[in-house]
């Protein structure tokens, strides 16, 4: 009966808090853990940031694409350079306005749209206004060309970049045009 005493004792001692040894073992482990999670934080959100960019990279190079279907399959008439062979597009027109695709270094794609091809009056637009495209990116094309046997444009070079680095590209783009445009020789 005097053991069960003694081990009724020592259960029913109250014990409360942890000891040194416990307290600093649980420190270190909390402190190794932390040290890990700081030390992958900047990759994770470097990842994380490549991901997002070229996730908006396709969306911007998808409406780019879209957006120059639009404007160049509903063309009514077409300029070529006079005298040459070549099938680069000077402009295009559509609902009565002469209009010119360019690029602008900075901010994309611009539509410059007059009268007349001999106009001096000139409207600017963004074809993807710089508003709509996050995080600095810019969509730009290598060149335009039309072939007027096929009644075909092909846009080559078409790109999304950011910095200077290309995060989204589509190698040619080629639209028929909806109705056969007349072609002026300018």
């Amino acid at each position: 009966m005097i053991r069960m005493n003694r081990i009724r004792e020592k259960l029913n001692k109250n014990y409360s808090g942890f000891s040194l040894a416990e307290t600093l073992v649980a420190l270190l482990i909390v402190l190794m853990v932390s040290s890990i999670l700081v030390a992958g934080l900047p990759a994770a959100f470097q990842a994380y940031s490549k991901v997002v960019d070229g996730a908006n990279a396709q969306v911007l190079l998808s409406t780019g694409a879209t957006r120059i279907r639009d404007e160049l399959g509903f063309a009514t008439d077409v300029y070529l350079p006079s005298g040459s062979t070549s099938t680069t597009v000077q402009g295009y027109s559509q609902n009565g306005f002469y209009k010119q695709m360019t690029n602008e270094v900075d901010s994309g794609i611009i539509i410059n749209m007059k009268p007349s091809p001999d106009s001096s009056a000139t409207t600017e637009m963004y074809l993807i206004p710089p508003k709509a495209s996050t995080d600095s990116l810019v969509l730009s094309f290598r060149t335009i060309s039309y072939d007027e046997t096929n009644d075909i444009f092909t846009v080559a070079g078409l790109e999304v970049k950011k910095g200077g680095n290309t995060l989204a590209s589509l190698g040619e783009l080629k639209i028929r045009a909806v109705a056969s445009p007349r072609v002026t020789r300018i």
